[in-house]
């Protein structure tokens, strides 16, 4: 028993007691192989943890390297634009520069002002209009302007509006029209996004919050919706969320609830 024991604190997780014929002894063994097999499958589990951390610090610098590479690299290329002269090209550069700064700028923070929020919808659009020309047109109403230093779910609009584009519009000739409408009604913010474009059958996309199963034929795009909805519910409650009207060939409707907060600010509503 004490070769055992020392081996144990030696660092040797390995080793276990015999059965002994002795009551007293047998109960020492018992509980000394129940604490080496704990032992033993807590060193197990801490050591898979510190592969997991080191792989996820090893991402995170990737993530953080690739972003700042990509940002840097369109820098050059918009200042060479200038100098060339390629007033187009330059703008089409520099929003896509917004996009990415975005990501990088924001990447830690779940809220944003709706200020940020839409300017970053707008370099989104003026790069669709770049690819689609006069056969996209977009409006962007607001209420009111103080609307604008509320906060909101960062890429809530935007993904919502990416949407409507490629899987609304982009399959319909002869191009259409995203019409994006935000509104203040009883210390919530509604934010409406319409398209024209080709629609789809709703009745496949659930927005339970407790249920994380797609529906049968759900499409991937109906699913990023269902988890926008998901991500607002488990941010604020369930009094708010989203609202989706589509139909095969009557385009798309899409409502979005959340509540009138300061920029930054987060607050679920268990009661709702």
């Amino acid at each position: 028993m004490m070769h055992n024991i020392d081996g144990l604190a030696a660092g040797d997780l390995t080793v276990r007691m015999d059965a002994t014929p002795y009551r007293e002894t047998e109960q020492m063994s018992v509980a000394f192989n129940h604490m080496a097999d704990h032992l033993e499958a807590l060193f197990a589990e801490v050591y898979e943890q510190g592969i997991l951390l080191r792989d996820a610090e090893f991402r995170l610098l990737e993530s953080q390297i690739r972003p700042h590479f990509i940002f840097n690299v369109l820098e050059l290329i918009n200042i060479r634009c200038l100098e060339a002269g390629q007033n187009s090209i330059c703008r089409m550069v520099s929003n896509l520069a917004q996009l990415i700064r975005a990501n990088i700028t924001h990447k830690h923070e779940q809220t944003i002002s709706f200020r940020e929020e839409l300017r970053y919808v707008r370099y989104y659009l003026e790069l669709q209009k770049e690819r689609f020309g006069d056969s996209l047109t977009y409006s962007i109403d607001l209420e009111d302007p103080s609307i604008l230093d509320y906060s909101i779910p960062k890429l809530t609009i935007q993904p919502l509006v990416e949407n409507s584009i490629v899987h609304g519009l982009e399959p319909k000739r002869g191009g259409g029209a995203v019409r994006i409408g935000i509104w203040e009604d009883e210390d919530a913010i509604y934010i409406r996004i319409t398209d024209d474009g080709v629609g789809f059958d709703a009745s496949q996309l659930t927005l339970d919050i407790h249920n994380n199963a797609p529906a049968a034929g759900a499409s991937h795009n109906h699913i990023a919706l269902a988890n926008i909805a998901r991500r607002i519910q488990l941010l604020y409650g369930s009094k708010y969320g989203m609202k989706i009207v589509s139909s095969p060939g009557n385009g798309t409707t899409i409502t979005v609830t959340v509540p009138a907060l300061p920029p930054h600010a987060e607050r679920k509503d268990d009661n709702a």
